[in-house]
């Protein structure tokens, strides 16, 4: 399931982006633990359990999507991915996070309140 949800910020993106692009960042507000090894593959821990992905695009206070290993075969071919997109309104000036969770969760409810809490918790990190 492909979900989208945008949410507005009061902080410019220069602020924003290295929470979305960084390990540092993204343990901020994201997931429990997150460290990058070597070969640039992230690790992503929520509830003790590892979840290893690859950032695939980034643009420079724009743009980062990471793209998740697949734990099963099957994965290979349709890989579940998050992107994290920041736009800036040109008639408000407005800052926007737009989130792409593409995954097996087909809950959107669960979905929501995930989003909605996690962004809780970066707008507190970030005062925005």
């Amino acid at each position: 399931m492909k979900f989208i949800k945008e949410y507005e910020f009061k902080s410019s993106p220069k602020i924003l982006f290295p929470y979305i692009s960084t390990a540092e960042g993204l343990q901020a507000w994201f997931a429990e633990r997150a460290d990058i090894n070597a070969e640039q593959i992230y690790n992503f821990v929520w509830e003790k359990s590892d979840h290893l992905a690859r950032l695939v695009l980034q643009k420079s206070n724009k743009l980062a999507r990471f793209e998740f290993l697949p734990t099963h075969e099957i994965d290979q071919e349709d890989p579940d991915f998050i992107e994290f997109k920041l736009e800036t309104s040109d008639i408000t000036r407005a800052v926007y996070l737009s989130i792409t969770d593409y995954s097996k969760n087909t809950n959107e409810h669960d979905l929501h309140e995930l989003w909605d809490d996690l962004v809780e918790t970066l707008r507190e990190t970030v005062g925005g």
